[in-house]
């Protein structure tokens, strides 16, 4: 008896490892439309692929997301917590804007915005989008930008539409 039980615990001690250390299955929207089929409407393409299903998003990589999505950002910008902690500003995520003209032909832009399971300094998030405002006079969210919050991990996904 004393036997099996210790076979027992070393099977669960080498075999819990090995989970962490295989690639996790890749999750698949089983709701997910293209940009296609959304006929030029993006705030609908957005809105039900990445806000109504953000559960496939919540705790994985900005990466993972960012490669799910079908359409450039237009802009971006880092926001602030609610608190700062002992006084420093601290940053919960990122606005990406997405600019479109929907069906109705009304010049519109949406807002995804992505909350990161833990909060950063807020000087050391506002550093690339500064240099890449000066650079370019504009905010794109490519090379240097894109791989300083990339690895960041998906708490949750809100959205804002405003109409020009």
């Amino acid at each position: 008896m004393k036997t099996i039980i210790i076979i027992v615990y070393l099977i669960l001690f080498f075999i819990s490892p090995v989970r962490y250390i295989l690639p996790v299955k890749q999750l698949r929207n089983p709701h997910y439309e293209s940009l296609s089929s959304f006929h030029g409407d993006t705030a609908q393409y957005l809105v039900k692929n990445f806000f109504d299903e953000q559960q496939l998003y919540k705790g994985r990589k900005l990466k993972y997301f960012l490669q799910k999505l079908e359409l450039p950002i237009a802009r971006y910008y880092p926001f602030m917590a609610d608190k700062s902690i002992n006084g420093i500003r601290m940053c919960a995520g990122l606005a990406l804007t997405f600019n479109f003209t929907a069906v109705l032909k009304y010049p519109e832009a949406i807002s995804l915005f992505v909350y990161f399971k833990s909060n950063l300094p807020m000087d050391s998030c506002d550093k690339p989008f500064r240099n890449d405002y000066i650079k370019h006079r504009q905010t794109t969210f490519t090379g240097d930008n894109k791989r300083f919050y990339e690895n960041e991990m998906i708490d949750s996904i809100k959205y804002h539409l405003a109409l020009n």
